[in-house]
């Protein structure tokens, strides 16, 4: 994979990144998804476990990641 993410979505603390490799010539995505936070000492912390309230966030950077990627190829 690259280092740096073709494309990213975010809405609140939610993130999905899309990245892209060149594999005999075609295109081919992948997506991560994590959510940011600050613990008790104020450092920035990345988690991929998500609540029930986290849910509609979750939904809106996948679609927006699947529109993306159905629209590159």
């Amino acid at each position: 994979m690259q280092t740096k993410p073709e494309k990213e979505y975010r809405a609140g603390q939610i993130k999905t990144s899309i990245w892209a490799k060149t594999n005999n010539n075609s295109r081919i995505y992948s997506v991560t998804i994590q959510k940011s936070y600050q613990d008790k000492n104020n450092n920035w912390k990345h988690s991929t476990t998500f609540f029930k309230d986290d849910i509609p966030k979750l939904q809106l950077v996948l679609t927006k990641a699947y529109e993306y990627i159905t629209l590159k190829k």
